[in-house]
């Protein structure tokens, strides 16, 4: 599920998605999935900053598996601006979920709580 917020002034979006899976691959799914759902007629290029949320159930994190994702975002535009936050969340248990804004919005990562930007936004718009 992805939400967007278009401001009509100068054009600008931001785009928020989410993904969870368990397995061998689930980064792969994860990042499968997101990038099918994101608008083929801007293919990322306009998303200068990317702020990522990933939480973790029962299985921690591997260090590779965050290196894998920041790897694959740099690939679509190495311009990009990344922040990423790992939390755990024990009720997703073997899962895996990542949440996602693009954004062409300039965004100071000094001042950003990335629990605070995804649960500002309304569950439904961007849960599956």
């Amino acid at each position: 599920m992805q939400t967007v917020y278009k401001n009509l002034i100068d054009h600008k979006s931001t785009y928020f998605t989410t993904a969870k899976y368990s397995g061998k691959d689930r980064i792969k799914k994860i990042l499968s999935e997101i990038w099918r759902y994101f608008p083929s007629s801007t293919k990322f290029n306009p998303f200068k900053y990317i702020l990522i949320r990933i939480l973790s159930g029962e299985e921690e994190v591997d260090p590779d598996e965050i290196k894998n994702i920041r790897s694959f975002f740099l690939e679509k535009n190495n311009d990009s601006h990344i922040m990423l936050g790992v939390e755990q969340d024990l009720s997703l248990k073997e899962k895996l979920k990542i949440q996602i804004c693009f954004t062409a919005f300039k965004i100071n990562f000094a001042e950003v709580e990335l629990k605070d930007l995804f649960e500002s936004v309304p569950k439904k718009m961007i849960e599956k």
